[in-house]
């Protein structure tokens, strides 16, 4: 594959969308991820990794529509079967493209199958990235304030849960919970938590 001048362009906004590396020892931990067994479960586990990994690509350069084209068929697929697991990584990617594809009920529907699934299978991290990105749909896509500051105490929670590094979801929290504040024209207090950020 190629990749065209907009995707050059936005490639810097790839670094920005990875997940914090602390993710990675989920399967090592106690109740944590298994590989699949047998050849056609981890031929489908690589085909999923495939599509994260270009989806998450389509993310990070703004093509939100073939994003959600792209994953949308696979996280129907992990929730048909009962993949929870795979569903919640899947589910938080197809909540993210919806959100930037301007579709916020979409977005809500996908973020909550994501916490579903993570809490489900204690993927604290994919946990904390769903209550966070919560905030930004209630607030900004739906005008539901009072949602999005609930969705901004659990968010936080799940951030200290993670424990340290993790400072790119905190600092979107902390700018999510400020335009909250803002639309609620608590113009002090959204910029003390601007300065946080």
């Amino acid at each position: 594959s190629q990749a065209d001048a907009r995707t050059v362009d936005e490639s810097h906004r790839a670094v920005k969308g990875l997940p914090p590396l602390s993710g990675c020892s989920e399967a090592l931990a106690p109740g944590g991820a298994t590989l699949p067994e047998g050849p056609e479960a981890r031929e489908r586990h690589a085909a999923l990794r495939a599509t994260l990994a270009r989806g998450r690509a389509l993310l990070a350069t703004g093509r939100y529509a073939e994003g959600v084209t792209l994953v949308e068929p696979p996280a129907l697929a992990a929730k048909r079967a009962a993949n929870r697991h795979d569903g919640a990584e899947i589910s938080l990617l197809l909540g993210e493209l919806r959100e930037g594809a301007g579709d916020w009920r979409g977005a809500e529907a996908s973020l909550f199958e994501a916490l579903n699934a993570a809490e489900a299978t204690r993927q604290d991290a994919v946990a904390a990235r769903a209550w966070t990105l919560l905030v930004r749909v209630s607030c900004i896509g739906l005008d539901e304030y009072e949602l999005a500051s609930r969705w901004k105490d659990r968010a936080a929670a799940a951030i200290e849960r993670l424990g340290g590094g993790n400072e790119l979801t905190r600092v979107n929290l902390l700018t999510y919970s400020g335009t909250v504040l803002r639309k609620q024209r608590r113009f002090e207090e959204a910029v003390a938590l601007q300065e946080q950020a």
